[in-house]
């Protein structure tokens, strides 16, 4: 090893790093230029050794080496707990039949179904923003709210566990035609507080959460039955307002101390503003008579538009729910509420294929049943020619994903695509409203997709034309920004 002699004492000499011989100062342990440790100097005088030297060559002192210790770990462990408190749901789902499965086939060909399998359980878990926190054996722990937290995660959480309740159905169905293997899934989600940060020790920390609500969680996904999906009363309570839940009363779960409340997950809800109906209205009577009086001219005049505008948690959506209780059977009218889930913010037409589908009255799954519900809707309005209806259902369909085509739209571009499907779709609707009055209500706009939102446009300026004179609509929509450019070409196209 090459050293700087200097005026300063022995042990003070400059060395040269062994690793990068980059110069440093004669007490340094680490390297200054590539952070290598360095050896140890002579115990006697200081001088530094060279590596395979055994005596120092100052002195004669005997070389004393020091345990080998690993580079990259810190010298002493450190406790501190790295992480942060909030409020998580955590998913727990496990697969029933696992232990039959590997009784019956090879380990290879486990492992293969097993993989399969999870990728297909793991796909809506992503779908609605959870990551799935860790695989253990044929158990998989998602999370919802942390890293990134939503909102709705509560909900989220149920709509994923739902959507994996359906595919592991049709795999297990695939799966039991192969092998004659079943394999059924339980799910349990509760909603709580936990720690959330890296666990671990020196050599490998991850990402998790830990605390009562991960228990709970399991202990839930334990006492569901193969098929279904199990809550607690934490979850139900947050996510009551997009799902339906059927109660199981009060149960005793393994290692609880005490009976908790629990619910089973049974579908989705129809309507997004019913579920607020049981909340008593306060305080809110002049509000809602401005509504009612606005709807009134709405229906005896002509189109008009409200905007609600407030807080979040404020009441706007019960307030919505109040003006759809107050309507007459005698006034024949047709009441659509529509809302924009913010998972869905990225996918074009979702607020308005979601709109679509409640006013025919036909599930977005079945492709035909809501063919046939555009062709008998299209067909009885004498408004549209003949000669375009079979072009105008095709239009409108293609907006709610379908695949069929129409010699007259194939030469058209995506844009001319959509600007005909809109106006199709605007026609059928200004028909209707001169028939009876239509009442629209679009919540959470804030998570609507940018196509849904040019449609709204696009409604908003055939309304205010003057072929819209006679049609009897009233829109309610939440303003995402007072300044956003779909707002303010609602505003100028109709009287507020």
């Amino acid at each position: 090893m090459e050293l700087l002699v200097t005026a300063h004492s022995a042990y003070h000499r400059q060395f040269r790093c062994s690793s990068c011989r980059g110069e440093l100062p004669g007490d340094a342990v680490y390297c200054a230029w590539c952070g290598v440790r360095q050896d140890a100097p002579c115990v006697g005088c200081g001088s530094r050794f060279q590596p395979d030297w055994r005596h120092c060559a100052t002195c004669g002192q005997v070389r004393i080496t020091a345990p080998v210790q690993d580079a990259g770990a810190p010298e002493a462990p450190s406790r501190e707990v790295t992480g942060d408190r909030r409020v998580v749901t955590v998913l727990f789902a496990d697969v029933s039949g696992f232990t039959a499965m590997s009784e019956k086939l090879d380990p290879q060909t486990v492992a293969e179904i097993v993989n399969e399998f999870f990728a297909v359980l793991t796909e809506p878990i992503y779908r609605y923003g959870g990551v799935v926190d860790k695989y253990i054996g044929d158990a998989i722990m998602a999370l919802f709210g942390a890293p990134v937290a939503h909102e709705d995660d509560p909900e989220r959480a149920c709509r994923a566990a739902l959507e994996m309740q359906q595919v592991s159905f049709a795999f297990a169905q695939n799966l039991l035609s192969r092998t004659g293997i079943t394999l059924r899934v339980r799910i349990g989600i509760h909603t709580g507080l936990v720690v959330a940060g890296n666990v671990g020790g020196h050599h490998k920390r991850d990402y998790t959460v830990l605390g009562e609500t991960v228990n709970l969680a399991q202990r839930l996904e334990s006492a569901c039955r193969p098929g279904n999906v199990l809550v607690s009363h934490a979850t139900y309570r947050a996510a009551t307002r997009g799902i339906l839940f059927q109660s199981l009363g009060a149960v005793r779960l393994k290692g609880m101390a005490e009976d908790i409340q629990v619910y089973e997950v049974t579908g989705l809800t129809e309507d997004p503003g019913n579920r607020l109906d049981s909340i008593p209205l306060i305080g809110r009577e002049q509000e809602l008579a401005a509504l009612q009086e606005v709807f009134r001219q709405a229906k005896d005049e002509g189109p008009r538009l409200v905007w609600l505008v407030g807080e979040a948690g404020i009441g706007k959506s019960r307030l919505s729910s109040a003006l759809f209780e107050s309507l007459r059977p005698d006034w024949h009218v047709d009441s659509q509420r529509v809302r924009a889930i913010s998972y869905e913010h990225g996918t074009p037409y979702a607020l308005l294929a979601d709109f679509i589908c409640r006013w025919l009255g036909a599930p977005r799954a079945n492709a035909e049943a809501l063919w046939q519900a555009l062709v008998v809707r299209v067909e009885a309005t004498s408004e549209i020619d003949p000669g375009e209806r079979e072009q105008h259902v095709t239009a409108i369909a293609q907006l709610v994903g379908s695949t069929r085509e129409h010699p007259e739209l194939e030469h058209l571009s995506p844009q001319q695509r959509r600007t005909f499907a809109f106006r199709a779709l605007n026609r059928l609707i200004l028909a209707e409203a001169r028939r009876r009055p239509l009442l629209l209500n679009f919540e959470d706009l804030h998570w609507a997709d940018e196509a849904s939102l040019e449609w709204i446009q696009s409604l908003s300026e055939v309304l205010g034309s003057r072929d819209a004179s006679q049609a009897r609509v009233r829109v309610n929509a939440p303003p995402r920004d007072e300044a956003d450019p779909v707002v303010s070409g609602v505003e100028r196209a109709l009287p507020r």
